[in-house]
């Protein structure tokens, strides 16, 4: 009895995982370069602390799940975890009623691996801060009267 009870508690764990190192100027710039690269937006978003992702199709064995991926970023650790779990049946989506740990770990570990090769590589991550200030500069808007934009000596 006493296994079965840690059998179960197991598989309704909460699976996440960490991506420790990342500075605050890199972090949010690199999800959002995984999300667009592989079409997924997002549902809610409280930055600088948290963002959700829209639905994320998945396969728990025969069984189609999805779930939404949520990254919280505190003290430069990015950490990834799923809310939403739903299985698909008959009748639709419905939350999942059986547990699918692995299939939860390896829909993590994806986006887990992702990050990190972006975040890896400085090329990358010099591309998407300059793009940040970029679009940061534009959304201050045009030059008003006495505003300088481009000086050119």
């Amino acid at each position: 009895m006493l296994a079965s009870v840690f059998v179960v508690q197991s598989l309704l764990a909460q699976s996440e995982a960490q991506v420790t190192g990342l500075k605050q100027d890199v972090v949010w710039p690199v999800v959002y370069k995984v999300l667009k690269d592989n079409n997924l937006g997002t549902a809610n978003s409280k930055l600088p602390e948290m963002l959700e992702t829209n639905f994320v199709e998945y396969s728990a064995g025969m069984l189609r799940n999805r779930a939404k991926l949520v990254f919280t970023y505190k003290g430069d650790n990015l950490t990834i975890t799923l809310t939403g779990r739903q299985t698909s049946g008959t009748s639709g989506w419905s939350d999942a009623m059986i547990p699918s740990k692995k299939a939860d770990d390896k829909l993590i570990a994806v986006y887990t691996e992702k990050i990190r090769a972006v975040a890896s590589n400085p090329e990358e991550v010099a591309k998407l801060k300059m793009a940040g200030q970029n679009s940061a500069a534009a959304s201050a808007g045009p030059a008003g009267p006495g505003k300088v934009i481009n000086k050119i000596a």
